[in-house]
């Protein structure tokens, strides 16, 4: 694997840690899972002299998020650099799919800045969450305004769902997990590669 290939699988792996608990709601779809998270509380012993226990419920803190800041991120092994705040997204959004091997047409979305550099720029696969779609994630994530101040392209594929269409609560292949493409056995890793080639050879 080259070091481009490793760089865009780290960003990915990044992305997936970060974004995983994060799920919109289509309006045109009334079959939306949202993720629940539960913790057991803490144990806790009674002091000897009271017949009652205090229990205190663990409680969690989410990072606020925002691209109004610059960011710090990877761009080569020990190597960072400060990202711009993101910016309006005044670029082009193409809509593309390419066929698989197991037959299945993949779409994505790829989201290109109205400048960039001559040459090979940086790219961010961008993931969905689970029951999510590219589209959906492009309008929530941010990615696109931060592309367009950092000069990047970001590409947002769709997973494989439930029904004829596959296109309803689409998932990824996590191998043990999840929905529909790990019960159907999807080669996301396949297509993730295809993909890879398919931009490349753009």
């Amino acid at each position: 694997m080259n070091t481009s290939r490793l760089l865009v699988a780290s960003t990915v792996a990044l992305l997936l840690a970060a974004c995983s608990s994060s799920v919109a709601t289509d309006t045109t779809s009334s079959n939306v899972a949202t993720p629940t998270t539960s913790t057991a509380p803490a144990e806790t012993t009674a002091p000897a002299e009271t017949s009652a226990s205090t229990t205190t419920e663990p409680t969690t803190t989410a990072a606020p998020t925002s691209t109004s800041a610059a960011s710090t991120i990877t761009a080569a092994p020990n190597e960072t650099v400060a990202a711009l705040p993101g910016v309006a997204a005044t670029g082009t959004v193409v809509e593309s799919t390419l066929v698989t091997a197991d037959g299945r047409t993949r779409a994505y979305r790829t989201y290109i800045p109205s400048s960039l550099p001559d040459g090979p720029v940086p790219l961010l696969l961008a993931f969905h969450g689970g029951t999510g779609w590219g589209k959906q994630f492009e309008r929530n994530s941010g990615f696109d305004e931060l592309a367009e101040a950092n000069g990047f392209l970001v590409v947002y594929p769709d997973g494989v769902g439930t029904g004829v269409d596959e296109l309803t609560n689409r998932t990824w292949n996590g191998g043990e997990c999840c929905g529909a493409a790990a019960r159907n056995t999807v080669d996301d890793v396949a297509f993730v590669n295809q993909l890879l080639d398919t931009l490349e050879a753009d």
